[in-house]
C-alpha cells in the first residue's frame, strides 16, 4: 500500500504538534529539574550548585518558546510558518549535537540530536512545500 501525497499532508500537522508538545514539555522539565534535564541533553551536571545549572534552564526557556510558537501557529493554520520555524530550528538542534560531541562520553547523545535535526528538517520541508 503506497502513501499518497494527500495522506502524507494529513499526518504532517499532528507530527508538528508532537514536536511542539515535546519542546514545551521538555522546557517545563528543565525549569522544574534542570540538573536531570542537563543529563537528557547529554551534558551531565554533577551537583546542584554547578555553575552550568542555570544554562539548562536557559535551554528550557528556548524550548518552551519554540513549543508554544509551533502550537500557536498550527492552531491558527499557518502551516508554512511552522515549516519555516522547524527548518530554522535545525540550526539549534545541530548546534546542540555539536556541543554534545565536544564533551567526552556523550557521542551517543550527539548522534541522537543529529538524527532529530534531520527528522525536524524533513518535517519542516514537508510543512513548507507539501
Amino acid at each position: 500500500m503506497s502513501t499518497s501525497p494527500y495522506q502524507l499532508q494529513r499526518i504532517l500537522p499532528p507530527l508538528s504538534s508532537m514536536i511542539g508538545i515535546l519542546g514545551l514539555s521538555g522546557g517545563i522539565y528543565s525549569i522544574v529539574n534542570p540538573q536531570a534535564f542537563g543529563a537528557t541533553l547529554g551534558i551531565p551536571i554533577s551537583t546542584p550548585t554547578s555553575p552550568a545549572l542555570p544554562f539548562a534552564s536557559f535551554a528550557g526557556a528556548r524550548q518552551i518558546s519554540s513549543g508554544l510558537t509551533i502550537l500557536t501557529l498550527l492552531y491558527t493554520g499557518q502551516r508554512k510558518a511552522v515549516g519555516t520555524l522547524l527548518i530554522c530550528g535545525v540550526a539549534a538542534i545541530m548546534t546542540d549535537a555539536w556541543i554534545c560531541f565536544q564533551h567526552d562520553g556523550v557521542e551517543g547523545k550527539a548522534v541522537g540530536h543529529a538524527l532529530m535535526g534531520v527528522a525536524v528538517g524533513l518535517l519542516g520541508a514537508g510543512m513548507c512545500w507539501g
